[in-house]
């Protein structure tokens, strides 16, 4: 986790294309103490939304 840039007190939404991905990382975080929250829509849906934010690549 902590490779990924993500630090204590951080807020985690996960997502994914159909949500087996993203709830299985919403249970581990939250299993190790991090806010999260799941996005119950796709990325497909949040890359057709206009103006949504997407972020690439990891943080400098």
């Amino acid at each position: 986790v902590h490779a990924a840039g993500i630090r204590s007190g951080d807020r985690i939404v996960t997502y994914c294309r159909s949500g087996m991905q993203a709830s299985f990382l919403y249970f581990v975080a939250r299993y190790l103490g991090y806010e999260t929250t799941m996005y119950d829509g796709s990325m497909a849906e949040w890359t057709r939304l206009p103006g949504a934010p997407v972020e690439t690549g990891m943080p400098e």
